[in-house]
């Protein structure tokens, strides 16, 4: 009865073809790829499709595969008498997928124009889907603005090089004057840090000498926020329409500023992170606000990489970054083991499975991760910049070696146990405290620095402390002929106090100390910890300051915050060289642009 059917042919394992099209893909496009690749695995789906205004052929094709976890997009380019691949990229995420395709043509397009020395023609091509902030202005059209790609130079050769521009053996960063024509930007609450602490409000917050435009009544061309327009497209468009100015982007936690001069980016820097690193960085974030400052330029370059190579690597680890945050990655997130035994040979075989990353880097860094140990302890013992630990982070999940964990609801605390018993040993850290604050009275401070000096002498483990001040800004004009601005200082609320340190308490480690420091300051003290990870502590307790307000009317802006950290044995083998230290560094940050400074004598 079986035999009377006649046998089917086998289904056709050709790639299938859409209809050509005379512009980029749209996302209902992108989605019938995938639908039509999902329902005849494993087959290519591809869709051709021409530049507007260039004689080139795009071919976008998508494939997906049982053993992957998202499909595999692949463009090609096409010039008449060759083709070459552009990108390979598994992602599941059609913004991502769309925003490589339309960087890649839109490169195209610049390319052509840096040849011929004219701009491309018909610039508003619909490339990509129009955004709020780019209606603005155009897409930020300026025909007095050529696309001319300045050779790469060596900053030591350029006019009025600073080398202190860029993070110094002492940790500082000096910026330098800005033009005045940024005292009418008024910074949005929602993101960075107000690093000027008593500058004048035209004066620039981060950034290396530039030459400032002649005054406009009219100082920002576009702004808009990061959700509606991705940073990848931003630095692309200006990038591409050969734009100059300064790029400000002011994000949830932290500053980051880019220089363009003809649509090339010269300058760069986030958090302390220069350069190519820098735009990458900027690139991973997905809130916050940005400005364009038109005709701001810099002297000084930093970044040297074609954007479009680094714009790539920007994107690609953004989407690294999305798929740990799917599984659960957080800074308090645990990252486990799921086996404490494997040897080095093991690990290595492995990680053969994942991204071809250094594998002595990526075993040492496997070696690190502990019991209870969180991505914000990894990132304390082992400072490291996005661009390295996502990657590394990603392997290590991909490859098995590794789960991730949620952070506990509840932390229980080790004399729990004792039940009533455990009132005595409150009330005694309680008589500790000064009550107004909660914060640990400066005499008991010195009682915990003095023990954990004596592990140092006795171990040699190394300590670090961390002296801060917080106060909060008062402006006003004291004297109105000559319009001079100062500011004055007052100390904090206690309110504002305890919502500080209930901040650092999230921030810091159980075992470390933090106490009153004199009069109105205040101090960290971190164990066997050496100056690098005490650094990352400061300047993570200076984001969780600055994010939202501590109290009402008391935000970054009127928040006056400064930092100096020291270490034993980098600044010396007594208590006093490390107060001495730490107190010199923390001057110096009252005075300086970024509120952090590292003691000199940083090793």
């Amino acid at each position: 009865m079986f035999g009377s059917k006649k046998p089917q042919p086998p289904p056709s394992r050709g790639r299938i073809n859409l209809p050509n099209i005379k512009h980029v893909p749209s996302m209902d496009i992108y989605q019938t790829m995938f639908e039509q690749a999902r329902d005849n695995q494993p087959r290519d789906v591809e869709q051709l499709f021409v530049a507007p205004n260039t004689n080139l052929t795009y071919s976008l094709s998508v494939k997906v595969e049982s053993g992957r976890n998202n499909p595999l997009w692949t463009l090609l380019e096409d010039d008449g008498t060759e083709a070459q691949m552009l990108w390979q990229q598994e992602s599941g995420d059609f913004d991502l997928v769309n925003d490589m395709v339309c960087m890649s043509v839109q490169s195209t397009r610049a390319m052509d124009r840096s040849k011929t020395g004219m701009p491309a023609l018909d610039p508003n091509a619909s490339l990509t889907q129009p955004v709020p902030a780019m209606q603005q202005e155009s897409r930020f059209q300026d025909d007095s603005v050529g696309f001319n790609s300045p050779p790469a130079v060596n900053p030591a050769d350029l006019a009025g090089y600073n080398p202190e521009g860029s993070p110094s053996s002492s940790g500082s960063f000096h910026p330098t004057q800005s033009s005045s024509s940024l005292s009418t930007f008024q910074q949005p609450q929602s993101g960075g840090v107000d690093y000027l602490g008593d500058k004048m409000p035209s004066q620039s917050q981060h950034g290396p000498r530039f030459t400032a435009p002649e005054p406009q009544l009219e100082t920002k061309s576009l702004e808009g926020s990061v959700e509606s327009t991705q940073i990848s497209t931003l630095i692309s468009n200006l990038n591409n329409d050969g734009l100059t100015g300064r790029l400000e982007i002011l994000g949830d936690e932290s500053v980051g500023e880019v220089y363009f001069l003809n649509g090339v980016a010269m300058y760069a820097h986030v958090a302390g992170i220069l350069g190519d690193n820098a735009v990458r960085e900027l690139i991973t974030w997905r809130k916050g606000t940005f400005a364009f400052f038109p005709d701001e330029k810099t002297e000084v370059r930093n970044v040297l990489k074609p954007m479009m190579d680094t714009v790539m690597e920007g994107i690609a680890l953004l989407d690294k970054k999305k798929h740990l945050e799917r599984m659960g990655l957080t800074t308090d997130a645990y990252l486990v083991k799921k086996s404490r035994n494997m040897s080095d040979t093991e690990v290595r075989l492995m990680l053969t499975k994942g991204e071809p990353l250094n594998v002595d880097k990526q075993i040492e860094v496997y070696r690190t991760i502990g019991h209870k140990y969180s991505l914000n302890d990894l990132l304390r013992d082992r400072p490291m910049e996005s661009a390295d630990w996502i990657p590394l982070i990603f392997n290590f999940l991909t490859c098995e070696l590794i789960e991730i964990k949620p952070p506990d609801a509840v932390k229980v605390g080790a004399l729990d146990f004792l039940g009533d018993g455990k009132k005595e040993v409150d009330a005694l850290l309680e008589s500790m405290v000064r009550q107004e604050t909660g914060v640990l009275s400066y005499s008991a401070f010195l009682l915990y620095l003095q023990h954990e000096f004596y592990r140092f002498e006795a171990y040699g483990w190394p300590m670090s402390i961390i002296l801060f001040e917080m106060n909060r800004k008062k402006e006003y004009d004291s004297n109105q002929k000559r319009g001079d601005l100062q500011t004055m200082f007052d100390v904090l609320p206690p309110s504002a106090v305890q919502n500080a340190a209930r901040r650092i308490e999230m921030v810091k480690r159980p075992l470390d100390i933090l106490g009153h420091y004199e009069m109105l300051e205040y101090a960290l003290l971190l164990p066997n910890t050496r100056t690098a990870s005490a650094a990352y502590v400061a300047n993570r307790i200076l984001q969780t300051l600055t994010v939202t307000p501590l109290i009402k009317n008391l935000d970054k802006k009127s928040l006056k915050l400064a930092f100096g950290v020291a270490n034993l044995p980098a600044d010396g083998d007594s208590v006093q060289q490390l107060l001495s230290a730490a107190r010199k560094a923390k001057d110096r940050a009252v005075e300086a642009n970024f509120p952090l400074i590292i003691s000199k004598s940083y090793k």
